[in-house]
């Protein structure tokens, strides 16, 4: 019986009056509600996702996570892979790991109480492809960069073009020359394509070279995708030693040369490596990129302290982690006319360009 009701029980001595509500308590209970969130961090062999449990349904969540698979709605029984992150309401990550290079995976949020499982809505993602010496990676605004791993780094062999921190937060761009130079706010900017022959758009500029970042960008501490870093001084030095140590080839007069890409005005290697176009380096006689690292190395130029621009397809400027006082910040830098890795300290103000690290997996 599932109405509420009162049983009266008449003995001979006494009334007894049992009270019983003839409602099961689970007949109250529902299973749980949940989303599942957006994949991001979006690599060739992982990703992060995750649910957020709205409603418990009356009962604790002993068991929640996500489930994952190739062909579409995913089980507890029925995946590829699934995680079980603790338990309770509330919004909770996963990483799912183990997954297929440029594989469709769809991805459902699930939650258990007393009653039973519930799932949240099916999400779907595309990982990327393997590089030949690393993983792709994709920034919070979609961007993927190829990477290469050198002595348990791995490096984006491109650079940095992200609008956003990689907590969502917008990045300050479009400052003029009188704000460029003053603000202490973390600020991007794009290299003027009109100053590049043959680019004709910013968006084609910010692919060809990346955008130029002021130190106190990253300083935040969230410029990077989730779980990459920008190098320390340290980091390129373990770069360039390591290099040159196992390299009979390589010194300290020419690791920028390999480092460089080999896209240059009239390069001795022909083929695609001599160029005109943009991103290119410009021609020098003793110095040119062989890019037999893959690091990719591109001269974006920088935008100077008082907002000017200068130097794409010239130099290659890249800020490290690390202040050299109060005003200055350490900076690393490839040239045309050089085959050398420098190191120089500039005003936190300037634009220059960001390479992102993390330990190889």
């Amino acid at each position: 019986m599932n109405s509420c009701y009162i049983k009266y029980i008449l003995s001979s001595i006494f009334l007894v009056l049992i009270f019983n509500t003839g409602c099961n308590k689970d007949d109250r209970l529902q299973l749980p509600t949940l989303n599942t969130l957006p994949a991001t961090d979006i690599n060739s062999n992982s990703a992060t996702s995750g649910g957020y449990i709205t409603d418990d349904g009356g009962a604790s969540v002993t068991s929640r996570g996500i489930v994952w698979s190739s062909s579409d709605n995913p089980t507890i029984d029925n995946n590829d892979g699934m995680t079980s992150d603790s338990e309770g309401a509330g919004r909770y990550f996963s990483n799912l790991t183990g997954l297929d290079e440029e594989t469709t995976y769809y991805v459902r949020a699930y939650a258990i109480n007393s009653l039973g499982e519930s799932y949240g809505n099916e999400i779907s993602f595309t990982t990327l492809e393997l590089t030949a010496t690393g993983r792709a990676v994709t920034d919070i605004d979609g961007n993927q960069y190829a990477t290469i791993i050198v002595n348990g780094k791995e490096w984006m062999a491109e650079n940095l073009r992200v609008t956003r921190y990689n907590n969502g937060d917008e990045i300050h761009t479009n400052l003029d020359v009188d704000n460029w130079g003053l603000t202490k706010a973390g600020a991007y900017a794009v290299y003027p394509h009109e100053l590049a022959d043959g680019i004709g758009t910013a968006g084609e500029m910010k692919k060809a070279y990346g955008s130029l970042y002021n130190w106190f960008a990253v300083d935040q501490g969230l410029l990077c995708p989730t779980g990459w870093r920008v190098p320390a001084v340290q980091d390129w030095e373990d770069l360039t030693d390591y290099l040159i140590e196992t390299h009979e080839e390589i010194n300290s007069g020419n690791i920028g040369n390999y480092l460089k890409s080999c896209l240059q005005e009239d390069s001795p290697l022909g083929g695609d490596c001599d160029t005109s176009g943009h991103p290119r380096w410009r021609y020098n006689e003793n110095h040119w990129g062989t890019d037999e690292l893959g690091f990719g190395a591109l001269p974006g130029g920088l935008r100077n302290y008082g907002g000017y621009f200068d130097y794409a397809g010239d130099y290659s400027f890249w800020w490290s982690a690390n202040e050299a006082g109060e005003f200055f910040s350490w900076v690393k830098a490839i040239g045309y006319n050089s085959g050398s890795v420098t190191q120089s300290s500039y005003r936190k103000q300037l634009g220059f360009s960001v390479r992102c690290i993390r330990d190889a997996e």
